[in-house]
């Protein structure tokens, strides 16, 4: 769901091919620079599915890493040491650009450039003030932070709207905790509701601010759940049928593509599938769907794989 290709697992734990994000952000870079251009809430997770793989390391996500609701929230390393001053950074850069003659042209694996690419970005962020800001949640009016809910779910999306205003072109959001293989029930009730809030404010916070055609909000989990509870009252990973969210972007809404049989375990109508899904983000967003990049072995890959865009949201 975030490669539109299968993916690592347990047992192949090692990413394959580049996520939306990093797609974006190679495609299409910040939009207001230094603010990095794919950020990751609050960190990218262990399987890889969020990474740049042979785009290189300069396309992965920015990662905030922290707790966003603690009072004290501040994303570590995105502000200077004590007795360190913005000039200061300015003269060790000037410095630092006398002294390094290494010579990046002949490195091929494009480590070095993502390497130069994170130097950059690391000292125009913490010399600037524009990430400082746009990180700064409690800079947020009580009231719009208590309308998105005092949870990580709320929160993050609040902190996504702000990234999104500042110049980032793709933030991710991981959550958690939806594994539910035991007490469903219980587990769907306590994550649910502030789930909905947090949407449901985003998108009406979007489109108050004149924002909700610019921006498309996605939402989904790696794969659906079986139709049949288990024998502990859970559901296990099932692949075949599930739903996902799409608003905004200019996108049709109200809509609902596609349906179900009617125990919900299999497509009944209208298949769409996950390269189907990042197509329609990828035509909305203005990234070609003919690109293609080099793999590790050298060869030309679909950012697609053949996906087409949901015509009946366009």
């Amino acid at each position: 769901m975030q490669t539109g290709y299968f993916g690592p697992t347990l047992a192949r734990n090692a990413a394959q091919k580049p996520s939306l994000g990093s797609v974006i952000a190679r495609s299409l870079g910040s939009r207001q620079p230094p603010m990095p251009a794919y950020v990751t809430i609050p960190k990218s997770e262990s399987f890889g599915y969020q990474g740049a793989v042979y785009l290189g390391k300069a396309f992965n996500p920015f990662e905030v890493g922290a707790d966003l609701n603690a009072k004290d929230f501040k994303v570590p390393n995105l502000s200077l040491p004590n007795g360190l001053t913005a000039r200061s950074v300015d003269s060790r850069r000037t410095l630092l650009k006398t002294f390094d003659t290494l010579r990046r042209d002949i490195d091929e694996t494009g480590v070095m450039e993502g390497l130069d690419t994170f130097k950059q970005q690391a000292l125009e962020m913490v010399a600037g003030d524009r990430m400082r800001a746009a990180f700064n949640l409690n800079a947020e009016d009580p009231k719009v932070r208590d309308q998105y809910g005092r949870h990580r779910y709320g929160q993050s999306a609040l902190l996504a709207r702000r990234l999104v205003e500042a110049g980032a072109r793709c933030v991710n959001i991981n959550t958690g905790n939806w594994d539910h293989h035991n007490d469903v029930e219980k587990g769907l009730d306590e994550h649910l509701p502030p789930l909905d809030r947090a949407i449901a404010t985003l998108i009406e916070d979007l489109s108050m601010r004149g924002l909700l055609d610019d921006v498309i909000i996605y939402c989904a989990g790696e794969f659906g759940r079986t139709p049949r509870m288990n024998g502990h009252a859970g559901r296990d990973h099932w692949s075949d049928c599930f739903s996902v969210l799409l608003a905004g972007g200019g996108l049709q809404g109200g809509r609902i593509v596609g349906a179900s049989e009617k125990w919900g375990g299999g497509v009944h109508e209208r298949l769409v599938t996950p390269h189907d899904l990042l197509a329609t983000i990828y035509h909305t967003l203005g990234v070609p769907l003919d690109m293609h990049y080099e793999d590790a072995s050298g060869r030309p890959t679909s950012i697609v794989g053949g996906g087409q865009p949901i015509q009946e949201l366009l």
